[in-house]
């Protein structure tokens, strides 16, 4: 969870003879019934399993992806102006736009009750933000504070190219 953003990982847990697997998330644990791992196949199927498996498929966030060079740099911009003004406000310093990451944040859409299917009416849109290595971080795998970002978002800041007669994008 320290390392790169997943939606939710595997521990492995042994003691003597005996094994549990459990899969982490944010909203907790969910533990495997115990096997012996010296006669069982389980734990080698498992990690068959997760060496064949995708990153999706282990976890891994597709809402957080590596911005643009452009918008790294226009975030970068943004929040060293916003520390020119508030200075006690942003209490982390700022490093190198290389360590940002964009963060696709999505509506809490409600779906349409249609009898006895559930539709959604519109394809939710996401609101994308630029934000540095997390403030904050938590030490456990579950919870929902478990990183604290300082954020700008990307459609709210125009970016425009002053030497060129351009409008904001």
């Amino acid at each position: 969870f320290h390392h790169h953003p997943v939606l939710f990982c595997f521990s492995v847990v042994l003691f003597e003879e005996r094994a549990r697997l459990i899969r982490w998330d944010r909203a907790g644990a969910i533990v495997s019934k115990e096997f012996n791992w010296t006669t069982d196949d389980i734990l080698s199927g498992f990690l068959w399993r997760c060496n064949r498996a995708s990153s999706r498929q282990l976890g891994t966030d597709p809402t957080i992806t590596t911005p643009t060079k452009d918008e790294a740099d226009a975030a970068l911009t943004a929040f060293m102006s916003f520390g020119d003004k508030y200075p006690d406000f942003l209490p982390i310093e700022i490093g190198a736009s290389e360590s940002f990451k964009k963060l696709a944040v999505y509506p809490d859409v409600q779906p349409s009750l249609k009898r006895d299917t559930v539709e959604m009416t519109t394809r939710p849109v996401p609101r994308y933000f630029i934000v540095p290595p997390p403030h904050f971080q938590s030490g456990s795998p579950t919870g929902q504070a478990t990183r604290g970002y300082f954020a700008v978002g990307v459609s709210d800041r125009p970016i425009v190219d002053p030497s060129s007669n351009a409008s904001p994008e």
